[in-house]
């Protein structure tokens, strides 16, 4: 298990607040993983009232499971990068995210433009599969592993975890999935 670490946290010395703490102002801070950063925000964000359906992150994000339970106990919906090497939940067990492209059957790939770039279109080859409910949580939400494949370079590979209630389409998800950072 990973120690847990914290540090003090020295802030400037020119707030004097009548009644409030006297300089040095000490606060203890925990140490959080980004994703348990993020989680933060979006746990304050959402009891707030801010209204919102669904949430896109990059991989740091994709590969904490607390992550995406958490979204979809919340039904948001969302599109997650993951790594190649992530292992993704299967009939059989599971797989790696990369394993499951190269599986993928040459029907399965379909060229879709992710916008305009610079030099005309941006296509890529995407692929969907549809990922069974592995029964840890009750979300009733269905899973994708959606995965684009470079034209110029079939070997370069981009996946995304993707979680939908109801309020995401795969039109929709391939267009933000093409917005995310690349890896």
């Amino acid at each position: 298990m990973r120690k847990q670490t914290s540090l003090w946290v020295l802030e400037p010395t020119g707030l004097d607040i009548p009644g409030g703490p006297k300089p040095p102002y000490r606060r203890r801070c925990g140490f959080a993983t980004k994703p348990a950063l993020g989680l933060q925000m979006l746990r304050r964000a959402l009891d707030a009232g801010l209204p919102a359906r669904w949430v896109t992150a990059d991989e740091a994000y994709g590969k904490d499971s607390k992550f995406r339970l958490w979204l979809q106990s919340r039904r948001m919906s969302y599109v997650l990068a993951v790594a190649g090497n992530q292992k993704i939940p299967t009939d059989g067990g599971s797989a790696r995210a990369d394993e499951l492209a190269a599986a993928a059957p040459a029907p399965a790939w379909k060229r879709r433009s992710c916008g305009a770039g610079a030099n005309g279109p941006r296509l890529f080859d995407w692929a969907v599969a549809t990922l069974p409910d592995t029964g840890t949580a009750d979300h009733g939400f269905t899973r994708w592993l959606l995965i684009r494949r470079s034209i110029t370079d079939p070997t370069e590979h981009a996946y995304r975890r993707e979680g939908e209630g109801g309020a995401l389409r795969r039109v929709l998800s391939v267009e933000l999935a093409a917005r995310l950072p690349q890896p």
